[in-house]
């Protein structure tokens, strides 16, 4: 963003902007952009803007509607798009649910496994493997009241052990989860299915 913001008009012109830069580049349906861009407009009414630059705002905006609407992005997505780091992105976010009213419904952990799955450039059958492993704990109702990117994290970890494909760290980094939560929900999602855990990971 070039030049400086002159009046009123001049901000919510480059808000616009950005929403639908950062939407596009993210392949979001326009529906989730204007729900983004509501979502701008709370936040900026409810005084969320103040200390904070645009385009924080325009990413958390976008990861909120995102989650209102049950289409999995992750932080990490948003992060590159925005080019904000994915631990103030976090943070900005948790601030603007003190905020904003907004209804954040419990995502299903299978959303996530193939968005995480392609980005870390894994094969069909690893990223099935995984959704098979989150359809077996969610019957166990394990799922509840967790991450729902950490479950899926923790399932891909499971389905590429063998293969040693990624690590515990690339999975974190890519789902914005510590390596604490992708090693804990390992190891309780190996022992809820009987699996023999690695002892590199106990």
């Amino acid at each position: 963003m070039k030049g400086t913001i002159t009046s009123r008009k001049d901000y919510d012109q480059i808000a616009i902007d950005e929403l639908e830069r950062v939407g596009n580049a993210l392949n979001l349906p326009k529906v989730v952009i204007d729900e983004a861009a509501r979502i701008f407009t709370q936040a900026t009414k409810a005084g969320f803007t103040r200390g904070r630059s645009i385009m924080i705002t325009v990413a958390v905006s976008i990861y909120a509607a995102c989650r209102e609407m049950k289409v999995p992005r992750t932080i990490e997505e948003i992060s590159k798009a925005t080019r904000i780091d994915n631990v103030e992105l976090g943070k900005a976010y948790r601030a603007l649910l003190s905020k904003v009213k907004i209804e954040v419904p419990v995502m299903d952990p299978k959303d996530y496994v193939e968005r995480i799955g392609r980005m870390l450039n894994l094969p069909d059958e690893i990223i099935k493997r995984a959704e098979e492993i989150v359809e077996q704990v969610k019957k166990a109702e394990y799922t509840v009241g967790k991450d729902p990117a950490g479950i899926a994290g923790a399932a891909i970890y499971i389905a590429t052990m063998d293969s040693g494909l990624v690590t515990q760290r690339q999975i974190a980094k890519i789902t914005n989860v510590t390596e604490v939560t992708i090693r804990s929900r390992y190891k309780e999602i190996m022992d809820l299915l009987g699996l023999k855990r690695d002892t590199k990971n106990v």
